[in-house]
């Protein structure tokens, strides 16, 4: 019972995390470019958490290696948006290099999601109880929200 209950504090804190460090969109108070999205998802956390200097810093710095990370294979996407204009302008479909062009994207997607579950990770290690539990408190709200902004279905 008690590493069920830890493994869904850990899925709760991650969506709650997950948002808050990579700037998912958002609806509200909080719209706008995903770096403001992400600040406001971080100062929500701060406050409603009572987080130490010590966590502030360390969610701080993860955040910007996550979004450093992220303009790290902006260059990439560059690349691949040429290939499927190149692909839609040609004669015929090369389907190998669509999928060949899918593929990587999935592995991106893989190593991004592993890198971010890790940093996830560190920050909820230095949670204390009380601070899961207020975070658990939050996923609630959001998730109240959520399920009322898209009519009933979460």
């Amino acid at each position: 019972m008690k590493k069920k209950a830890l493994t869904i504090t850990a899925f709760i804190a991650m969506g709650v995390l997950l948002t808050a460090l990579t700037g998912c969109r958002g609806h509200g108070p909080h719209r706008g470019s995903p770096e403001k999205r992400a600040e406001f998802m971080i100062n929500r956390l701060k406050a409603e958490l009572d987080l130490s200097e010590q966590q502030v810093q360390l969610l701080n710095d993860i955040h910007k290696d996550i979004r450093s990370k992220m303009e790290e294979n902006r260059p990439q996407r560059e690349q691949h948006f040429e290939l499927l204009k190149e692909q839609i302008l040609a004669d015929s479909l090369d389907t190998a290099e669509i999928k060949r062009y899918m593929d990587a994207q999935q592995n991106k997607h893989r190593e991004m999601r592993d890198y971010v579950l890790q940093q996830i990770k560190r920050f909820h290690d230095t949670l204390t109880s009380e601070q899961k539990q207020k975070l658990v408190s939050l996923l609630e709200e959001f998730k109240g929200a959520w399920y009322n902004h898209h009519g009933g279905k979460f």
